[in-house]
């Protein structure tokens, strides 16, 4: 086991970042190149993306918007190491024999993800000396940025650490959460007592994450199992399950594992001699040709079987959102990807007619319940 991790360490080793020269992105990545990361190139990007992404005018650059401009600049250059990491595990020569970690968990804290992109991609300084030619600092600037509310403590930071160490470590891994709408780490003062509010953190968007519409899978709640009996016809005194039955042109039904030659009764022979039987005699050339169903001549029986289907209930969907999990002095990036609940009818339109109208949303929301906040209070059956 040590001799296979360290040749799995081992090629990987080529992923990490060598101050001293660039990555070799003819072997290891599907990119000719990447973007230019200087100051310069990265104040053109950032403002481009505040123009035409966001479509904001520059007579007042707040800092918010600049820093949704700024995380989607950085966002450009982790999708690209992102992209050929996922490439790299998928069709290189080297991956072929890969085995992927993939890491589980009920929360990820994973924090604010501008500076520490920026910092695992070598970036801060040609970040920070482009957001002041713009009048900002890159402090400043990050703390803009709404902290994901994807936990609560320790088991979440946890789960987050392990995934920054598999990336940096140049481990293939993906962690899977689930994306809560609402977080419960939004702290109060109400008459002198600390209370918890929700925590609104995608208010204004999460410019990290890749909702993913493609990627989505019905799950049901409730329903009851069906009990049914099938119908199929098998073959009677078929003790070999592994005999196929052919026909010669006079009707008579041999098994694969014996074969007629000329002159004698039924004898054991090879494919090989099956075939030169045939050369010889073309006569027999249909001992070859299996029937596409069994000989209508064989006895056949009727066979039942109990099986279950399930049915009624509700369908809810789960829709798939990704976001990079850059690695630290290294060109990995692997994934965390969370999943979101959404209704598999948005709108019951016989309800809305009839008046009902809250009949009309009543399964849209009870969907989304599902991953709206961590953990809700169990003191109720409801909760529980």
């Amino acid at each position: 086991n040590e001799t296979r991790a360290k040749k799995t360490k081992a090629k990987f080793a080529a992923l990490t970042i060598d101050p001293s020269r660039k990555p070799a992105t003819a072997t290891l990545t599907t990119k000719r190149s990447y973007l230019s990361s200087n100051s310069s190139s990265v104040r053109k990007s950032i403002l481009e993306h505040y123009d035409y992404t966001l479509a904001r005018r520059r007579y007042k650059m707040d800092a918010v918007s600049v820093y949704e401009a700024c995380a989607l600049s950085l966002r450009d250059r982790l999708v690209e190491r992102w992209s050929d990491t996922q490439q790299f595990y998928a069709s290189s020569e080297e991956c072929k024999d890969l085995k992927m970690v993939y890491y589980m968990s009920m929360e990820f804290l994973v924090g604010r993800s501008l500076g520490n992109a920026a910092s695992n991609l070598g970036l801060r300084m040609p970040y920070a000396e482009a957001l002041r030619t713009l009048g900002h600092e890159f402090e400043d600037i990050a703390q803009r940025e709404k902290e994901p509310a994807l936990g609560n403590g320790g088991l979440g930071r946890l789960a987050s650490c392990f995934l920054d160490s598999l990336a940096t470590q140049n481990y293939p891994g993906w962690g899977y959460g689930i994306r809560y709408k609402y977080g419960m780490f939004e702290q109060a003062l109400i008459d002198e007592k600390q209370v918890e509010l929700p925590d609104y953190w995608l208010t204004s968007g999460n410019p990290w994450e890749v909702e993913r519409l493609d990627v989505t899978y019905k799950v049901r709640f409730y329903g009851r199992s069906v009990q049914y009996t099938s119908r199929r016809k098998v073959p009677l005194n078929n003790n070999n399950n592994n005999n196929n039955y052919i026909s010669d042109k006079e009707g008579k039904t041999f098994s694969t594992s014996t074969m007629p030659l000329a002159g004698s009764g039924p004898e054991r022979i090879s494919p090989s001699q099956r075939m030169k039987t045939i050369r010889e005699n073309p006569e027999k050339e249909n001992f070859g040709n299996v029937p596409p169903t069994s000989p209508s001549h064989l006895e056949e029986n009727d066979e039942t079987e109990t099986r279950f289907s399930w049915e009624g209930g509700e369908i809810v969907v789960a829709v798939a959102y990704d976001t990079p999990i850059p690695g630290y002095g290294t060109y990995n990036a692997n994934n965390m990807r969370l999943w979101s609940s959404k209704p598999s009818h948005e709108f019951d339109l016989k309800s809305f007619n009839a008046g009902d109208y809250i009949a009309a949303i009543e399964q849209k929301e009870r969907g989304e319940t599902i991953s709206s906040v961590l953990y809700p209070n169990d003191d109720t059956h409801v909760g529980k």
